[in-house]
């Protein structure tokens, strides 16, 4: 895939015209397309938590470097907060992966051949 100034600006799918095409005739296998929708579901899920973490510790880091001594508990350490990081873009990358392979098979063997 090409480099965009934004990744929300590439327009290109993993799946051909052919293969898309295909899916809106109703002539597209879904089976291994909704195992790796499962799968997106499943990542983003742990990803939105691990956000959530994100979040919550730099909160709550903030509101200890803002307390008296002795004040709240401890924020997850550095060394946690990136192995959570690190756990998040291999899940990413993992998921991407997968789409790809499954757009790969899509291409190959998903499209019933026929009326067009």
């Amino acid at each position: 895939m090409r480099e965009a100034s934004n990744f929300l600006d590439v327009k290109e799918s993993a799946f051909s015209d052919r293969v898309q095409r295909a899916a809106l005739q109703g002539r597209l296998n879904a089976d291994p397309l909704v195992g790796c929708l499962d799968s997106a579901a499943r990542v983003s899920r742990g990803l939105s938590t691990i956000f959530r973490m994100a979040r919550n510790n730099a909160l709550q880091s903030f509101a200890n470097d803002q307390a008296t001594a002795g004040g709240g508990d401890l924020a997850l350490c550095a060394d946690t907060m990136e192995a959570l990081f690190d756990l998040g873009g291999e899940a990413a990358r993992m998921l991407a992966r997968d789409i790809e392979q499954t757009a790969a098979w899509a291409e190959t063997h998903g499209v019933r051949e026929g009326k067009q």
